[in-house]
């Protein structure tokens, strides 16, 4: 099983807002230039995070995005499931599977095992804690978060 690069760039998105004081706007340009992903696909799937009610759009001049919960209180799965919506590890994980073989096949079990399983850690990771995990991987060394007022120059 693999993550999509759109949950992963969303989670990108979110950890660097995570990083920034609350309340700051910052452009998706911003973010990707920082990140170091596509500025078209962060877009992309902000939208996505913005209806699910995890990131705030701001319109405008200095228009951006900023988180709309504290970071304490967004998860991975919940980022994950903005994007890709609800997670099935395997096809017959899906209410819609035509699979013959459900109530009979022993993987069925093993793969709901699992996905609660993943499910369950993608829901203790908060961007709280993924912040500060960055914060102390950097130790100082990693670039400055922009100033946040969208202009898309770094802080002095």
């Amino acid at each position: 099983m693999q993550f999509t690069r759109a949950t992963e760039y969303a989670a990108l998105g979110v950890l660097h807002l995570s990083t920034l004081e609350p309340g700051v706007v910052v452009s998706t340009e911003e973010i990707a230039r920082q990140r170091k992903v596509p500025a078209k696909f962060l877009a992309g799937v902000t939208r996505d995070l913005v209806r699910a009610g995890i990131v705030n759009a701001h319109r405008g001049r200095n228009g951006g995005v900023s988180l709309a919960l504290p970071p304490v209180e967004i998860t991975l799965r919940d980022v994950y499931e903005a994007v890709e919506g609800q997670m099935h590890v395997a096809d017959c994980m899906r209410p819609q599977s035509r699979c013959t073989r459900l109530g009979e096949c022993a993987l069925t079990e093993v793969w709901r095992r699992l996905q609660d399983r993943l499910l369950e850690e993608l829901a203790g990771v908060t961007f709280e804690s993924l912040a500060a995990m960055e914060k102390e991987r950097c130790d100082g060394q990693c670039e400055p978060a922009a100033d946040g007022d969208g202009s898309g120059q770094d802080a002095p």
